[in-house]
């Protein structure tokens, strides 16, 4: 089986480790991967290579795409920072020929008339410069230009690509075993500064731009600049002439030159990446804009005070306070974000009692304070109507808010004995993408000035979109950002799933597009575990504001439908955490770090700082600790459960 060339490319390695197979489900002809079908699946290498071929030959003919990644990793996790020195350089050619000057070790047909190759190394190089050199040369020779980082993975030889309608086979076409030295590369030119690491990477200065002058453009100027560049290619032939219209467009909102030009230079529009020129060459695209359309108002002077420089003084006089909890420790004033966690996680039960305590001002869970108490309006469309309507019974029994048995529902408005609470439901199914959906939604916003609008849950509030495109989900985040929050600084909590992969991270568990994770103000992760009945733990995170608070772990007591049994037990929290002994603050510190590198300050958020100190040294000592760019990064190696 033409397979087997990937067992062949990790023994030139001649390492120890874990190599990956990784799969896909698409419907045939489809771009994309179906949404949570993805999977990384780690070998022991060399111990389980009996085990890949049968792997890959079941999964192709499961239906399957099948890649694998070239390179050997130190952990079952396909991240950089486990990548073992490298010891050959790949690229996805896309329609680029195979180069002559340097003709591949191993070369394969992805797909009719585009390729792939391996060229073997005769030395080991650091992942940094493996990276480096692999970026040069994939620029040099007109390769994919995303294809050049240690952990991307290519499509195995023998399989069947599925993104296509003739269903092709990957084919092998030479396996020559040529061996380079670094050296033979050394003349490559070097590749013009660029985050394009991946897709995802590209659209993180794009997006902030984005989210700045989003109320400037139309959702079509905002699907343009969110394509990649082989969706560019494929949709406009003629990509020049549809570019300079685009230009066009995007000059006459007011929107500053320097800006358009940097939204341009990271978006799949960019004809001029990886010219040395690239800048002139856009100020010169721009001089031909300008003098074609004539000079606009920026939209500084037209919707904006002229800014005013201050001084230091000037600033450091100023008394500017944080924006303060909404709910202690649970939701900042006016902040968004997102609520997220696997299918029964509790998510409900925590926005509704959340949405309950800002409306009558009482306690939540009977602990966090409300700070500001205000109107609540909760839009959903999962539940039925009467689980809503007992869960919100049983809430209100428990703190003490007595309600008229025959209560007068008013336009969704619960009519309660002593007083009116300003909480209002919304049961419909509301769709983000639907302008009139919005329309009526951004009216209900500014007729009851809510301090919170809850949407529970957003998979089920975006119709057509496919959550995994930056482009079709940044235009929606950007709306709830821009339309509802900040002009009535109001807080958005939405709720969303997690993805199947049980095994990655809470924050990259969450399902669906990095715009949702790039979008958020606050975030709330909701874990349970199997082995305690009814118990759930948040992790909570405000990174613009409060930082990473030690998590929270509730039980929650619920009686059958019609009972009024409902009592939410802490078993664990912030004060619990920070008087503890030094296991505890190990364990807490673990969890925090296996989340991703964290500051110091991240760290020690909410514990003793000394004790903090202690077990970070400790940790760094016995090697399962490093430290980079001033945060710490957990290697491994501990278990969770042990007690020195």
């Amino acid at each position: 089986m033409e397979a087997s060339t990937v067992l062949e490319v990790w023994e030139s390695n001649g390492q120890q480790g874990f190599v990956f197979i990784s799969t896909g489900e698409r419907q045939t002809g489809a771009k994309k991967c179906i949404s949570g079908t993805w999977k990384d699946q780690p070998f022991e290498w060399p111990k389980q290579k009996n085990e890949i071929i049968p792997y890959i030959k079941q999964q192709n003919d499961l239906g399957k795409d099948v890649y694998w990644c070239p390179h050997i990793f130190s952990s079952p996790r396909r991240k950089a920072e486990h990548a073992l020195p490298v010891k050959c350089l790949h690229s996805d050619l896309d329609e680029a020929e195979p180069p002559q000057d340097w003709p591949p070790s191993v070369l394969w047909e992805s797909s009719p008339s585009r390729y792939a190759a391996i060229w073997y190394l005769d030395t080991e190089m650091s992942v940094p410069d493996f990276e480096n050199l692999n970026r040069d040369f994939n620029y040099r020779i007109g390769a994919d230009k995303n294809c050049w980082t240690v952990t991307k993975v290519l499509r195995v030889p023998g399989c069947t690509n599925h993104k296509y309608e003739s269903l092709p086979k990957v084919k092998l076409l030479d396996n020559n075993g040529r061996i380079f030295s670094p050296l033979e590369f050394n003349f490559v030119p070097e590749s013009p500064d660029h985050d394009d690491m991946d897709d995802i990477q590209v659209a993180q200065p794009l997006f902030k731009l984005i989210d700045k002058y989003a109320e400037f453009m139309t959702k079509d100027m905002i699907l343009k600049l969110m394509m990649s560049e082989s969706d560019v290619n494929n949709e406009f032939p003629d990509r020049s002439g549809v570019l300079f219209a685009f230009e066009h467009e995007l000059y006459k909102t007011g929107i500053p030159v320097e800006d358009i030009i940097e939204m341009l230079k990271n978006s799949g529009l960019n004809k001029f990446r990886g010219r040395k020129d690239e800048q002139r060459c856009w100020e010169r695209e721009f001089e031909k804009v300008i003098k074609h359309v004539g000079k606009v108002t920026p939209i500084t002077q037209t919707h904006k005070d002229k800014p005013k420089i201050l001084s230091l003084a000037d600033r450091m006089s100023r008394k500017l306070n944080p924006p303060g909890w909404l709910i202690e420790g649970f939701w900042p004033v006016g902040s968004h974000g997102i609520i997220a966690g696997p299918p029964k996680s509790y998510k409900s039960i925590l926005v509704m009692e959340m949405a309950i305590s800002i409306a009558s001002g009482t306690s939540l869970f009977g602990t966090y304070p409300v700070h500001t108490s205000g109107t609540v309006l909760y839009i959903q469309n999962e539940n039925p109507d009467w689980s809503i309507d007992d869960r919100l019974q049983k809430m209100l029994a428990y703190k003490g808010i007595e309600t008229v048995v025959d209560a007068i529902e008013v336009d969704g408005k619960i009519e309660f004995r002593e007083k009116p609470i300003p909480f209002y439901s919304v049961d419909y199914n509301l769709n983000l993408t639907d302008e009139k959906d919005k329309e009526w939604l951004e009216n209900a916003v500014k007729e009851y000035r809510p301090k919170m609008v809850i949407l529970d849950s957003l998979y089920m509030m975006m119709s057509g979109v496919d959550e995994n495109s930056m482009k079709e989900v940044a235009p929606m985040m950007n709306w709830l950002l821009h339309r509802l929050a900040k002009p009535y600084n109001c807080a958005v909590v939405v709720l969303h799933h997690w993805n199947k992969n049980t095994k990655g991270s809470r924050d990259t568990r969450m399902l669906g597009s990095q715009a949702f994770r790039a979008w958020v103000d606050s975030q709330i992760n909701a874990q349970t575990n199997d082995s305690e009945e009814n118990t759930v733990t948040f992790y909570r995170e405000f990174p613009r504001s409060y930082g990473t608070l030690p998590p929270v772990k509730i039980q929650f007591v619920m009686g059958e439908p019609g009972s009024d049994l409902y009592k939410p037990v802490i078993i664990a929290n912030e004060v619990e955490v920070k008087n503890g002994q030094s296991k505890d603050i190990r364990a807490d510190l673990l969890q925090r770090l296996r989340d991703g590198p964290r500051s110091l300050a991240e760290l020690s958020r909410g514990l003793d700082k000394k004790m903090v100190s202690q077990e970070i040294s400790y940790l760094r000592a016995k090697g399962y600790l490093s430290y980079d760019k001033k945060k710490y990064t957990y290697l491994g190696g501990l278990d969770d459960d042990e007690n020195e």
